[in-house]
Order: structure tokens, then sequence, then C-alpha cells
């Protein structure tokens, strides 16, 4: 049932949601059904040697939270990224059923008991200059709408669109912005964000690495430039009841965190390098946190399978800020979507999920959200798939098809038990 033609893969998208608009009038949700689990499959030989790292740095990150973990805990809101509005998804957002799959995933999400949901923004999408910027400020307002008629808390990250890479269809040329002109174009972004959407989070620089990978400003890797364009992005910004909050990665310097908690409203980690150094740095930028009064908040966290300590093939520190490689970080983000992978999956959450209860943690959103509903079997074909093919296609179909049927993977059942371990 698989087409390699991302038109075709669209037409039989659209089929699938009539058909499933036909069976589902006045009857409501299909009921939840559980997927096979993976802990049986075995893995690829050429996979075995990033499967045995990324178990041991399991369980030292599990060594590491429960040797930091206090009596009292935190009480997160638990929720999850909303793929389908990515704004890396360019055109197809603006298909006439775009929001119905908005519905149906978030319908799905409300099953698992998820509260919250956030949506990656990239710049320059809802500028008034950029190409059909009102069609998807409609769209993006109507998704918003969606999220608050179910109340669930909406977050919302300012990124910047990877246009011309395998993450997005856009294929435009940023130029070479100054820095002045970059902050002026997010300050009017971020405040059309707080504008139409009102979301409870905004997340004004959520990666200061990834930054000036995108835009060549590279003086956003010195910490002290990153907080001047923070200060200056609250300055002008009219909040009105929204928290606005900074961060970095947690495979970045831990400076950048101890520079920005003492002037927002809460601190963003991004958990995704599960090495010892990483979690290390996590938990000092928590302290940073913690040592200003401020919560903190994960809006993006989920298991990055690479041998490297940083991006793929590059050490983690210094070098890799300078250097970054996006195509490094493709070849890694293709392995998600495999089976094989889902018992490490469900350990990431819930030791995700510990560290978040052990600090003062107000939100979690896990990146990967399509993981709860299917997964892909390694085999010769799909072993060989682009991963335009595998993620953008069929683990998408596959995503599709399992929220039209009601099933969960046992990853979704996984973090479906966490989140009712905090209601």
């Amino acid at each position: 049932m698989y087409s390699s033609d991302p038109v075709k893969t669209q037409l039989l998208l659209i089929a699938l949601l009539g058909a499933y608009s036909c069976r589902s009038s006045g009857v409501g949700l299909a009921e939840p059904q559980a997927d096979a689990c993976a802990s049986e499959r075995s893995i690829p030989p050429e996979q075995a040697s990033i499967y045995q790292q990324q178990s041991q740095w399991l369980a030292e990150y599990r060594a590491a939270v429960d040797a930091h973990s206090p009596g009292a805990q935190s009480r997160p809101v638990f929720g999850g990224h909303l793929l389908t509005a990515d704004s890396n998804r360019a055109g197809a957002l603006l298909e006439p059923d775009a929001m119905k799959w908005v519905e149906l995933s978030l319908d799905r999400f409300q099953q698992m008991g998820m509260r919250g949901v956030t949506l990656n923004l990239g710049y320059p999408l809802l500028l008034p200059w950029f190409p059909k910027s009102h069609r998807y400020l409609k769209y993006y307002k109507n998704v918003a709408r969606a999220v608050r008629k179910r109340g669930m808390q909406l977050a919302v990250e300012q990124i910047i669109i990877y246009s011309g890479s395998a993450f997005s269809p856009f294929d435009f040329k940023l130029g070479s912005p100054t820095l002045e002109h970059y902050t002026a174009e997010q300050i009017q972004m971020g405040q059309i964000i707080l504008d139409e959407l009102a979301p409870d989070y905004l997340t004004i620089l959520h990666e200061p690495d990834t930054v000036a990978e995108l835009t060549g400003l590279r003086t956003m890797l010195d910490p002290d430039v990153a907080t001047a364009y923070v200060k200056e992005v609250l300055s002008k910004l009219k909040r009105g009841r929204a928290q606005i909050g900074a961060g970095s990665g947690s495979w970045s310097s831990p400076l950048f965190a101890a520079a920005f908690a003492g002037i927002v409203d809460y601190l963003d980690i991004h958990v995704y390098w599960i090495n010892p150094g990483s979690i290390a740095n996590a938990y000092a930028m928590a302290k940073s946190a913690s040592d200003h009064g401020k919560p903190v908040v994960f809006t993006e966290a989920g298991l990055y399978k690479s041998l490297g300590e940083g991006r793929e093939g590059m050490p983690l520190g210094e070098d890799a800020e300078k250097d970054p490689n996006v195509e490094g970080v493709v070849a890694v983000y293709r392995r998600d979507v495999f089976s094989f992978w889902e018992p490490l999956d469900i350990e990431f959450l819930d030791v995700t999920a510990r560290f978040a209860k052990s600090v003062d943690t107000r939100f979690v959103s896990v990146y990967w959200t399509n993981m709860f509903f299917s997964y892909i079997d390694w085999t010769r074909e799909t072993a060989g798939m682009s991963y335009r093919q595998l993620n953008a296609q069929l683990s998408a179909q596959r995503t599709a098809e399992a929220w039209l049927a009601g099933r969960f993977t046992c990853s979704g059942r996984a973090y479906e038990a966490i989140i009712d371990g905090v209601r």
C-alpha cells in the first residue's frame, strides 16, 4: 500500500480520511487498540553498536536521575509535538484536508491523556512579506482554536524553517541577515504569535547553535550575544498572559542557561543526547533555573540514536557548535522510525519523565510523537530508503492509518501510563 510518490501519498491519505469520516459520522472515535510490541524484534547487525551504546547511556541516565531525585517531585503537564502542523511541512499545511488531520491527531493525543501540545513555528513563515503568510496564519489560528477546544495547553517554539534540506519542501534563501535585522523580524513574528495564537508558553530562542547554523549568525554561539538577543526580544514584546522563555539543547554549554535564567519566565531544555556529559549539562541548566526561582520546560525530548556524542560523526562541544552537520542529523533521525528501537524509546520516555519530575518542571513535550502510533520494520527495502521516503512519506502514511484505526504502539501505551501517574 506504500507509495514512494509524495503526491500519490497525499491522495491516499485524503482517501483514507474520507473513508474515516464516513465510518465515524455519529459514532465518535474508534476504540483504541494496542500494536504489537517490538521487544522480540532482532537488532540489525549494522545498528548493533549504536543500540548497545544507547542502552549503556540509558542505564547511566537512569542512575543519574535516581541520584538527583528529591523527596518532593513536580507534576508537569505532559504533551507532545503536533508534527502534522509543523511549519516545515510547507504547502501541505494549506491542503483542504489539513485541519481534519490536525483534529484527528489531537483526538488521539487526548485519548492518551496528553494535556499539552507544542507547535514549531518557523521564521519567516508568518511575516507579512512571506508568500501566503496570511493563509499560514489563518491555518495556525485554527490549530490554536482546536487545541483550546480540547482544554489543552499550547506551547510554541520560534524556530527557523529548514529550507533546502531533507526536513522541509521549502527551498528559499535567507541570505545573510544581520543580527539587528534578524532580531527585528523575530520580534515581529513573536508578536504575531502572541496576538493571534495566545500560547501559554512561547520560546523565543530554542537552540542558539541551530540558529547560528541556519542563519549564518555565528555570533549567536556566544552566550553574551545570545543573552543580549533574548533581552532585546523580551523588551519589545507585549506578552499578554503568555509565559516567555528561552533555552538550548543539553549538548550546549550550560552558560546559555545560566545567562537566560535570570531574565525569562522559564528555562527551556531540549533533551536528545543522553551521553553522561549532556545529562550533566541538563542538570546544571535546571539548577540555574532553580537558583533564579524559575521553572523548567522541556519543549523537545527524544532519544538521539547516534554513536557520536554530539551531531553524527562529530564530538560534543565547541567543534560541534562551530561546524554543525545537518546531513549528519538527517542520518540519525531516519533511524527513529524503525521498530527495533521501541524498547529503548520506552526506557527514554520513562527516565526523562523521572528527570522532569525531579526538578521544578511545568511542561514536557515529546518530539517524535509518530512513534506513539506506528513504527516501520527494518527490511532490505526500508533499510535503503532515504529520510524523506521513510519519515515524510512511509511513516506519515502508517501514522495516519493508525490514527484512523485507533491503534497505538507500546511506546504510546507507555507514555499514557506515565501521564496517568501524574494526573
